[in-house]
């Protein structure tokens, strides 16, 4: 099964966490805390072959910097 990393990064209130919440359970949050970085996992199906999405939801504070450096080597 083929694994894809995908980090969403950007400034705060931007959208990225209503972006995977929405992708992941298919719904729709209006309120979270967006000051929390999560990390997420999905199987998909892409040209009929399984895949397994790794989504880490970044928050733009300093002190996640090394953590989200590591995740995207």
């Amino acid at each position: 099964m083929m694994e894809y990393k995908i980090v969403l990064v950007g400034s705060s209130w931007t959208g990225k966490t209503a972006f995977v919440l929405r992708f992941i359970q298919n719904e729709f949050h209006d309120s979270y805390d967006p000051y929390i970085e999560d990390y997420y996992r999905k199987q998909v199906t892409i040209d009929e072959e399984p895949c397994l999405m790794n989504i880490l939801d970044s928050c733009s504070m300093e002190e996640y910097k090394a953590m989200r450096d590591q995740y995207m080597r």
